[in-house]
């Protein structure tokens, strides 16, 4: 093969590579949110325990999408989560023990604590970096985002969506993103 060919022949491979690189993977159980249009419209007491969309539990724990980095709060103690408006910009959150003891409470201010983002409650907004640790194979930044809404249904309902881009071993261009929905059983 001539020096032409071999480079048509790259040239064809790494185009290939570059379109297939694009990909978006999702295991989803998306369903619709439905219409929140006050901070009031969350009130209630949420099941610490999610479920999938087949009914079966899932994690994570209500109480650790919302204290991800309390090492003192005993997640699998917490047996519900109680959603209180105090006014049209702060809430009041507690978990309570399978007591009813309260394990954890506080207020949050919205626009510093969370965000009221259409009819969903975005609690959580992280950036990093991807590609440092033994084993990464993209170099490039990660996101991780955690929302909580109501569904049709009036359930509390929990959308985690992680995403990477980068490059892939250093050489193909690639963005993955997951997204999964967990839902609560609103208990009162």
């Amino acid at each position: 093969m001539c020096s032409a060919h071999r480079t048509l022949v790259l040239a064809l491979i790494l185009a290939i590579s570059f379109n297939l690189a694009g990909c978006v993977a999702s295991d989803s159980t998306t369903g619709a949110f439905t219409s929140a249009p006050a901070l009031s419209s969350f009130d209630g007491t949420y099941r610490n325990i999610g479920e999938a969309s087949n009914g079966k539990t899932r994690q994570p724990q209500l109480s650790q999408l919302i204290w991800p980095e309390d090492a003192n709060l005993q997640h699998g103690e917490v047996s519900s989560v109680e959603v209180k408006a105090l006014s049209t910009q702060r809430l009041k959150v507690s978990a309570f023990g399978k007591n009813g003891d309260t394990m954890k409470a506080g207020e949050y201010e919205r626009g510093k604590d969370f965000f009221l983002v259409g009819d969903r409650l975005r609690i959580a907004y992280r950036i990093g970096s991807a590609g440092f640790k033994s084993g990464e194979p993209i170099i490039g930044t990660t996101s991780n985002l955690v929302e909580f809404g109501l569904d049709t249904a009036g359930q509390g309902k929990a959308r985690q969506t992680s995403s990477a881009t980068g490059l892939a071993f250093g050489l193909i261009p690639m963005h993955v993103e997951a997204a999964s929905d967990i839902r609560y059983v609103k208990l009162r």
